[in-house]
């Protein structure tokens, strides 16, 4: 399926350096409720960034890749909630 970039809309997902993620056609009824709810946890205060990177990755210049978040990144939030 083809990808557009789309620009993020969640609030929580604002500030990430970035302004669009990647939205394949046909991709309906998506919601980032559940992302919002990990987020409330506050276990981590890089919840947020990794939560976003995961769901609503950095759309990259000229193909349908996604820029996945760091190792570092991860494990950190691994383990400030754990």
């Amino acid at each position: 399926e083809k990808t557009t970039c789309k620009p993020i809309a969640a609030s929580f997902c604002q500030g990430l350096g970035y302004t669009s993620s990647p939205h394949p056609s046909g991709a309906q009824g998506f919601t980032l409720q559940p992302i919002g709810q990990i987020v409330e946890t506050a276990c981590s205060p890089n919840v947020a960034t990794l939560m976003c990177r995961v769901a609503v990755p950095e759309c990259s210049s000229g193909d349908d890749s996604r820029v996945k978040p760091c190792r570092s990144l991860c494990e950190k939030v691994k383990r400030e909630c754990e």
